[in-house]
């Protein structure tokens, strides 16, 4: 059994940040039982409380509400301070590193390997995560007797990974080139066990960075509840 403790302005928010891989209708109300058994906190009592609970009910798990909550009524809870903006602003290219969720396609291709033995070479199949593209770019020609400079448009096909990022998290590192961002990146999803992606991106080195400031701003009726919320493993 696994058991979570959590805060929130609501039950649902509160169940929706434990991350529990369950939905919280499948779970039962154990709240008046727990009172009625004296509210045991004691973290053996209340696990032995909770097993006996669940395992009569036949729940796939129960939630307790240690203390109640009262959600945020107000229409917009925030505030928003405006950054007037002054000055100018200087940016540089950064490669920031970010968790991210990937979905990847890979087709079977084939390609021609040396064997280091022998030096025979072979065709072997593997998984592309790349596709071809076909991109238009621009090609610049001058005229040797005019000097004219003319620009037209070909097109040229590219290799493309066919992923797409359907999420990405918080920057958890960044890198001035791409090389030593991937080096980063490697070393991070050996530690982290997660998948990651490499964002371009520009950084306000000097200069107003910010353009505004949003501050979360509940009703004063809004108070946050703590609930337990327990799950069979």
């Amino acid at each position: 059994m696994k058991t979570v403790e959590a805060q929130g302005y609501s039950k649902q928010k509160a169940f929706e940040s434990t991350g529990l891989d369950t939905e919280l209708d499948m779970l039962k109300n154990a709240t008046q039982a727990w009172k009625k058994a004296g509210a045991p906190l004691d973290s053996k009592k209340l696990k032995a409380f909770l097993s006996t609970y669940i395992k009569d009910k036949k729940a796939a798990g129960a939630y307790l509400v240690v203390e109640s909550a009262s959600d945020d009524s107000r229409l917009r809870p925030y505030s928003v301070i405006n950054e007037v903006t002054n000055g100018k602003r200087k940016a540089t290219t950064v490669y920031q590193i970010k968790e991210a969720e990937l979905s990847v396609k890979y087709t079977k291709d084939t390609k021609t390997v040396v064997d280091k033995a022998t030096g025979e070479e072979k065709e072997v199949e593997w998984l592309n995560p790349h596709k071809k593209q076909t991109i238009k770019v621009e090609v610049k020609t001058k005229d040797a007797e005019t000097g004219e400079v003319t620009v037209s448009e070909v097109e040229k096909e590219v290799e493309v990974a066919n992923v797409v990022v359907k999420s990405v998290g918080a920057v958890e590192g960044t890198a001035p080139r791409k090389d030593s961002a991937l080096k980063l990146m490697k070393e991070l999803i050996q530690e982290n066990k997660k998948d990651y992606v490499v964002e371009i991106v520009k950084e306000i080195t000097d200069g107003q960075k910010y353009a505004g400031y949003g501050l979360y701003t509940p009703s004063k009726s809004a108070k946050e509840g703590k609930f337990l919320f327990a799950v069979n493993e």
